[in-house]
């Protein structure tokens, strides 16, 4: 999966299925998605808050784009409007300090801020699935879309790839079959916990399901998946 800012719990919950979790940091950076946004409750509704990055070219892959140089003074504006959302969360205490330290890291490169992010999050819920980044690899490199999935597959001994639901329009499984490969994809159940007691606003940030639920509670919402 390529890697997002502070991402969803689907998102934990693919890495929680797989022994390693593959960072696909040195695929083209797309404009519009998750790799540099993402969303906080804020009075009831769903609020999106932005990194902001350097001018890039087209075609630059993810581990190629840097913050901007105002990153620091955007990262402390992300933390006020974190600490004004969840102020009265019942985890915030528990939670903010590691949002903190990964907003103010001084990392200006987009994929390595992300992974660091990524690690920290995962130390803070308990998760122990080997994080890997595909541009420390060798395997695969040269080559795209599955031929390069199924390369790292082989390289990395695996017996089974499990991916998004919206891989289904980019894999087969047959092609992965006849490589001895099984391929699963994951279906997220749906999930709701009280949010200050409004009507539940799914599918925002990690950070939310962090304000409002321990670690032991969110390891247990993290197992709530079926593989197809």
């Amino acid at each position: 999966m390529q890697p997002y800012f502070l991402p969803y719990i689907g998102y934990w919950q693919l890495m929680q299925a797989v022994d390693e979790f593959i960072v696909y940091d040195d695929v083209q950076f797309s404009k519009g998605g998750w790799i540099n946004r993402n969303r906080l409750l804020l009075g009831g509704r769903a609020h999106t808050f932005t990194l902001p990055l350097r001018k890039g070219r087209l075609g630059d892959k993810i581990n190629e784009r840097h913050l901007s140089d105002s990153h620091a003074e955007a990262g402390r504006s992300i933390l006020s409007k974190i600490r004004q959302a969840y102020s009265a969360a019942p985890f915030v205490a528990n939670a903010m300090p590691v949002i903190e330290l990964i907003m103010t890291a001084d990392e200006p490169n987009l994929a390595d801020f992300l992974f660091a992010s990524l690690v920290q999050i995962q130390r803070y819920v308990g998760l122990d699935t080997r994080l890997l980044r595909s541009s420390e690899l060798n395997e695969g490199q040269g080559l795209r879309a599955d031929d390069r999935v199924l390369e790292i597959c082989k390289a990395r001994h695996a017996r089974r790839y499990v991916n998004a639901p919206g891989g289904r329009s980019l894999y087969d499984k047959e092609t992965f079959r006849k490589q001895g490969l099984d391929l699963k994809f994951i279906e997220p159940q749906a999930i709701a916990y009280s949010q200050f007691g409004g009507d539940f606003v799914p599918w925002l940030s990690i950070l939310d399901v962090m304000m409002f639920n321990d670690p032991a509670a969110i390891r247990e919402m993290l197992t709530c998946y079926t593989l197809e």
